[in-house]
């Protein structure tokens, strides 16, 4: 095998063509957010926000809706308000957590509710994180790339990956519902 040198600033050309046209390079998954929030005025800049941030927004007003894009599409991370019009965030997160539909991603709470007693039966209720709304964008980002490395790293612990009530357990190769013992 031989090695060629080539000068520094060759090299950094080269490298930026491969950037340029993206060979050797991963195109970075965008990350599937459910937002779930009556207030049609937030929903679309929260929305457009993220949008502009890369990620993939499905907005949702009512638990209803937010149940039937849970069950139908691939949802990484919730942002769950807690007042809607039919259920209230905990009732949804109770559903989402349950075996029926299985969901184990990040929910973050957003509510005008700032009261220490509404942000503790969030987390007992399943949720992963608060925020008060209105929340800075940029916290809001903050919050939701925090709680996506934390999923990931779970993920990564357990070598398992979860879908819906199934789990698939890399490491004994094998597919399970959530509440088998095996």
């Amino acid at each position: 095998m031989y090695l060629t040198s080539l000068p520094f600033t060759q090299i950094r050309l080269q490298s930026k063509s491969i950037e340029r046209y993206g060979f050797g390079m991963e195109e970075q998954e965008k990350k599937d957010i459910l937002l779930v929030e009556d207030d049609l005025d937030l929903l679309a800049i929260t929305k457009l926000q993220l949008t502009k941030k890369g990620y993939s927004v499905v907005g949702a007003t009512s638990g209803e809706e937010a149940l039937e894009i849970i069950n139908t599409r691939k949802i990484d991370l919730i942002l769950l308000d807690i007042i809607l019009p039919d259920y209230d965030g905990y009732e949804i997160c109770k559903k989402v957590r349950s075996e029926d539909v299985g969901f184990m991603g990040p929910i973050i709470f957003m509510s005008c509710l700032g009261d220490s007693e509404s942000i503790v039966d969030s987390f007992r209720k399943g949720g992963n994180d608060y925020l008060v709304k209105p929340a800075k964008i940029d916290v809001l980002i903050d919050r939701i790339e925090e709680n996506l490395k934390k999923n990931v790293g779970q993920e990564q612990i357990d070598n398992k990956q979860w879908f819906r009530q199934f789990v698939i357990d890399r490491n004994r190769r094998c597919v399970y519902r959530v509440n088998d013992k095996r």
